[in-house]
């Protein structure tokens, strides 16, 4: 993205910070006319991309640029976990740590309950940070589990901290 300058998106682009989403400001090519969205979603990322003098960027990438002028040199975040969802209330800077705390359950999770593993008749809890893996113990409840593993995060993560779908509901249609 550095090719691409603050003018020159200024110029093609138009951002609105409370929506998230781009539209174009001028007449681009038949599929991107002055004042229609701007960008695609990538159905293999899910991450929104728009395509800009021959190069594809990611939009949650040239809101960031858009909104404070400068390249992101870190990672960004989306709060809510919404890959579309490019409101700039819902990007913050992270570190490559920090965005993978906060990703919701995976699909190899059958507990329902992140960080929560079935062991025999017992429920485990455990977590995993900077490369280290924490067990937080056995426990006879999947409640008493989850409550482990939410107040483990809660400490260790800090505003990264994510459990279940609690953001989710944030800004679905964005």
């Amino acid at each position: 993205m550095k090719d691409l300058t603050l003018i020159r998106l200024h110029e093609l682009l138009h951002y609105d910070p409370r929506t998230g989403r781009f539209t174009w400001r001028v007449y681009r090519s038949q599929r991107a006319v002055a004042g229609s969205f701007a960008g695609r979603v990538n159905g293999a990322t899910g991450y929104i991309e728009i395509q800009v003098d021959g190069r594809r960027y990611l939009g949650h990438r040239l809101a960031w640029f858009y909104m404070n002028g400068e390249h992101a040199l870190n990672q960004i975040d989306h709060r809510n976990e919404v890959k579309t969802d490019n409101r700039i209330a819902n990007l913050r800077l992270a570190t490559r740590g920090q965005n993978k705390r906060n990703v919701g359950i995976t699909k190899a999770n059958r507990s329902g309950v992140k960080g929560v593993y079935k062991r025999g008749n017992k429920w485990l809890a455990q977590s995993q940070m900077d490369g280290k893996k924490y067990r937080l113990g056995n426990f006879d409840t999947l409640e008493d589990a989850a409550k482990a593993y939410a107040s483990f995060c809660k400490k260790a993560y800090g505003d990264f901290y994510h459990h279940g779908s609690e953001h989710q509901d944030d800004n679905k249609s964005q």
